[in-house]
């Protein structure tokens, strides 16, 4: 049964980490031009949740409704994606700008792009919530990408 609380303690501080991390690149993005969130790198997170969630709830003591929330708190806060006057915040990864080959609106979606990462074979797709969006996507990202 301690093997559980190892196993939980090293998984609870890698996400502090990734956390301190997203910090990090959040500070590098600068002015935020759009919030949202993108699926990139996602499908790890969601694994390694996945793969420690039984560890968690076979703890015995109250803790790890303490540890579940945290977690949950410390994925939310992986999950959003800033686009700032710098560059681009996915995940924990800072994108500058000078990076960013390309980008394009998905066609029939008004607050979806899609950009290409000099280095990175996939595209990385980002969406913004419709209701922050105060004017058409296209136009915030031609003035994004003019800026520095």
């Amino acid at each position: 049964m301690m093997i559980s609380y190892v196993i939980v303690l090293v998984y609870v501080l890698y996400m502090l980490f990734k956390s301190y991390r997203a910090n990090i690149a959040k500070k590098q993005v600068g002015t935020v031009a759009l919030v949202g969130y993108s699926d990139y790198q996602k499908i790890f997170i969601t694994l390694l949740n996945l793969f420690f969630l039984p560890f968690i709830v076979t703890l015995n003591s109250n803790g790890k409704y303490g540890v579940l929330f945290l977690l949950i708190v410390l994925s939310a806060l992986l999950d959003r994606t800033y686009v700032g006057d710098n560059g681009i915040k996915v995940n924990d990864t800072y994108i500058s700008k000078e990076d960013i080959l390309h980008y394009y609106v998905v066609e029939g979606r008004v607050n979806q792009f899609e950009i290409f990462v000099r280095g990175k074979l996939d595209v990385v797709r980002i969406t913004v919530n419709k209701r922050k969006l105060e004017k058409p996507l296209e136009e915030i990202l031609a003035d994004w990408k003019s800026v520095g």
